[in-house]
């Protein structure tokens, strides 16, 4: 679950920086003064190239307080190649050759494992 304070304003789309992830299912949680409502995403699309996925809810959010949530079920990849979510062999204590899974996140890889909204561009 996502916070989305920082935005001021939510319209019907919202894109992340996304590689290799598979959105399931998105919704925010938003807070009009005293109500609240939970809009889905109506259509989630993928530019492969930018890495990004786009999520359309169909209408403009109503986040006059500042309290909402974006939630998101989705599944990645466990890789070879060192970024994101990879495998990766060692040698236990008795020389057998084992797999243990880890994370390599650096600024320009967090998308890999998580959906992001900022990437830093060097």
């Amino acid at each position: 679950m996502y916070s989305l304070q920082e935005l001021d304003t939510l319209e019907d789309t919202i894109v992340l920086n996304s590689h290799e992830l598979k959105i399931h299912e998105a919704s925010i949680r938003a807070t009009e003064t005293k109500t609240e409502s939970t809009v889905k995403a109506t259509k989630i699309s993928y530019d492969e190239k930018g890495r990004t996925a786009t999520l359309d809810f169909g209408q403009k959010i109503r986040h006059d307080n500042a309290k909402s949530f974006l939630s998101l079920k989705f599944d990645g990849i466990l890789n070879n190649a060192m970024a994101g979510f990879y495998r990766s062999a060692y040698t236990d204590a008795d020389g057998k050759q084992k797999y243990m899974f880890s994370t390599q996140c650096e600024v320009c890889t967090l998308f890999l494992p998580f959906l992001c909204f900022y990437f830093n561009v060097y």
